[in-house]
């Protein structure tokens, strides 16, 4: 096996390690199922954990979104990492993963007073809806899991710091897994169309189907449309929406046409 087919989840400096494992006598079987076992744990969500990419004087796989960052060593010189400088710094990357439970890991370098986090933008639509502090760590492994919204199309991973101080991460590593036990991340004021799992995600706070909905009823909309399936739709002619066809109900009636979007009747 040579570098160019080793998988890069794994990260280059583990063929090394396994190259000098497999001289002892363990067996060529031995080292074919340790192998294959570690091809199995390859569930990466993101490109480049280990930041050993560069291009030039920046990550190929990874976004800097703020101030600056450097090639730097982790543990050892032949160890790559990156160092975020300045008074504050920013790197990202979209993952297209849509995994319930995601397990992080992380080799950090941190000054208490750098603010480090590791964020989370589920639907990578500008919103953080998740945050895990780094820089309390100083030094060493940072590990933790996440639950994941229900329903959500990608999501963006940040690392930032936000005041001076030493930073340097030498891995990022954030895998599908099973077993998360934390609270679930809930999203918020999501547009109609976006899948969803709670009213409450919801800008509408109607939740139709797994798919926020924008109506309930024809009053929800404006004068010129009816609610279709869940959606405002544009009248047909003027006689469809003839004032007295839209005419204000009571509570218990709203509450009844609500309760038979929510669950997806006719």
């Amino acid at each position: 096996m040579n570098r160019n087919s080793w998988p890069s989840c794994l990260g280059r400096r583990a063929l090394p390690d396994l190259v000098l494992l497999a001289r002892f006598d363990l067996g060529r079987a031995c080292w074919i199922a340790g192998v294959c076992v570690l091809l199995a744990a390859c569930d990466d969500v993101v490109e480049d954990p280990a930041f050993e990419r560069w291009c030039g004087a920046r990550l190929c796989d990874w976004d800097t979104d703020s101030g600056q960052i450097a090639r730097s060593h982790g543990g050892s010189q032949r160890e790559q990492a990156v160092e975020l400088l300045g008074d504050s710094s920013q790197i990202s990357q979209h993952s297209s993963t849509s995994a319930r439970c995601l397990s992080f890991h992380a080799l950090v370098q941190a000054e208490e007073h750098s603010d480090a986090h590791i964020a989370v933008d589920f639907n990578d639509d500008g919103t953080v809806e998740f945050e895990h502090k780094i820089s309390s760590a100083r030094r060493g492994l940072v590990e933790f899991s996440l639950a994941a919204p229900l329903h959500y199309v990608g999501a963006r991973i940040f690392v930032r710091k936000l005041h001076p101080g030493k930073l340097v991460l030498a891995q990022l590593r954030v895998q599908r897994t099973s077993g998360c036990h934390s609270r679930r991340v809930a999203l918020k004021e999501l547009p109609g169309g976006a899948g969803c799992s709670d009213h409450d995600e919801c800008s509408s706070r109607i939740c139709s189907m797994d798919v926020c909905a924008e109506c309930a009823l024809d009053v929800n909309c404006a004068d010129n449309q009816l609610c279709v399936a869940g959606y405002c739709t544009r009248c047909a002619s003027g006689s469809d929406c003839r004032s007295e066809l839209r005419a204000a109900v009571t509570g218990e009636e709203r509450q009844s046409a609500e309760n038979g979007v929510l669950q997806g009747e006719p």
